[in-house]
Order: structure tokens, then sequence, then C-alpha cells
């Protein structure tokens, strides 16, 4: 805590990675730096305990800190929808013009870890209205479960809006072909996405993929995909 305290003011840290088994107790310890901080470009939590008591102890942060443009959580036990919406609804009480948003999970599989609790779809929704009234945001990064045909259709609607600038998607889910579908058929009219890496989804098919391959070839003049 002294060598928080230390902290506190300080204008030189931009970026900063909370890693394995921050928790609320820890985030209690850093909130009057964090708070008061309004030069920190980005923040990462990896692989932490934090939940939605810890963000909203942070609520105060993401609210106040205008100069925050990455958000990437990944690995996190406890991230939840409850903790998700509440950094989102800070963000955009604060009009934070964010660049990049990366949420994801450690692993991926049929299994399923005790005591791990998981963004659905629900959350994975939030999110996507966040990134439809973010459009400072062009790269953006989903690893979830609870990413879905449905969350890929709302997707799809806001690639196809003129202000849209996102050029960057990492996508993983349970989404399958129909929702591969309709993001390729965005992609036909999209101006600005140039790179997309569709990652593990156990309901996506070549027919999915190769829709999105031809699109990639009509539209960029390359592309590739592997069963």
């Amino acid at each position: 805590r002294d060598q928080v305290h230390e902290l506190i003011g300080s204008t030189a840290i931009e970026s900063m990675v909370l890693e394995n088994r921050i928790g609320t107790h820890e985030i209690r310890c850093m909130k009057d730096f964090l708070c008061s901080n309004t030069t920190l470009r980005g923040i990462k939590f990896l692989k932490t305990d934090t939940d939605a008591s810890s963000f909203l102890l942070l609520h105060d942060f993401f609210v106040g800190n205008s100069s925050l443009r990455v958000f990437d959580a990944f690995g996190n036990t406890k991230l939840g929808d409850e903790a998700i919406m509440e950094v989102l609804e800070a963000m955009t009480e604060g009009g934070v013009m964010l660049e990049t948003l990366n949420v994801g999970e450690r692993t991926f599989g049929e299994e399923v870890d005790e005591g791990v609790v998981r963004v659905s779809e629900v959350g994975v929704a939030s999110m996507m209205d966040f990134v439809s009234r973010t459009p400072s945001i062009t790269h953006l990064k989903i690893r979830l479960r609870g990413q879905t045909n449905n969350t890929l259709a709302t997707l799809s609607n806001i690639l196809q809006t003129p202000q849209c600038n996102i050029s960057r998607l990492e996508l993983d889910g349970q989404f399958g072909d129909e929702g591969i579908l309709l993001l390729a058929e965005a992609l036909k009219t999209n101006a600005t996405v140039r790179t997309i890496t569709i990652g593990y989804s156990e309901n996506l098919t070549d027919v999915g993929g190769n829709a999105l391959l031809q699109v990639s070839k009509d539209v960029y003049g390359t592309g590739t995909w592997e069963s």
C-alpha cells in the first residue's frame, strides 16, 4: 500500500498490467492511484480475480481518465456480465475514446472450470452496444463462449455503419455459419476492416469459412482459410 501511495500524482506511467491473483483487496489498495490518474493510456487485467466489486471501486478511474485508449481483460476467473457491464457503463459515462477493446477467456472447449465466472451472451451484447457507440475503436478482440450468431449479427450491423472505424477483428465463440455469413455480407460494403482472425468455434464449418474467404479475395485480393 505504501508503494502504491508513492505513485499517486505520477504522470509518467502510461500503461499498466495487473496480473495473477490480484482481486478486490489489491484493487482497493490501488484505488487512490488509479482514480487520480488521468494519463494512463492502457490497462490490462491478465488472469486476475477481479470481479464486479473490483471494477465498481474503479468507477471513477474509468469515468475520469479521458486518456484511456486500451482496455484488455484476458483469462480472468471472475469477469462476468456484471463486471464487464460496470466497466463499459463507466467508460461510456466518461466519454472515453477507446481504441482497443480486448476481452477473452483463458480456455475453450467443453470443459467448464469450477468457480470460473464467464461473460454470457448478455455481456457480449453489452460490449457490442458499447462498440456501436464508440466509433474510436479500431481493434476489437472478443474471445468468449458468450459470443453467438446473435452477437455477430449485431457486429455485422455495426460494420455497415459509416461511423465504423474497426480495422482489426479477432473473434472466438459459439457462433457458427449463420453468424459468419452475416459477417461476410457486411464486409462487402465495409471500408475499414483490414485484418480478421477467426479462432475457436465448434459450430463453424467450411460453409462459413469459405464465404468469408471469398469476400476476402473479392474485396481485398487475398485471404486463406484452413478447415
